[in-house]
């Protein structure tokens, strides 16, 4: 294997990993800082943020927000790298309605 491939599959190692365990964030970080609720600082920043994920509920179903940053990652050439796709077209698509393609890593 060539250094580029190893270094792909690291990356994408990090990254499933990184979305497998956030789910254990959150938990974890309510448990620590319930030590800590007498703290007015932490109790305004907790009650801040969840004021936030009350506001922000909807974002998803209107679009989201645009990141350019996010968009120009270099993380997204590693998985492109590890994951070739080649897309054949096979009928024309009418451009006024929205479409999900999905793409499975482990072939047909």
């Amino acid at each position: 294997m060539d250094l580029k491939r190893i270094l792909d599959f690291f990356i994408l190692s990090f990254t499933i990993s990184f979305c497998a365990f956030s789910l254990l964030t959150v938990p974890l970080t309510v448990f620590f800082l319930s030590w800590f609720w007498s703290s007015k600082f932490i109790l305004s920043v907790s009650l801040v943020y969840c004021y936030w994920l009350y506001f922000d509920r909807r974002t998803d179903s209107h679009g989201g927000r645009w990141s350019n940053w996010l968009r120009r990652c270099s993380i997204w050439t590693h998985w492109t790298q590890y994951f070739p796709l080649t897309l054949i077209k096979s009928k024309d698509l009418d451009p006024n309605r929205n479409y999900i393609f999905g793409y499975h890593p482990h072939g047909v």
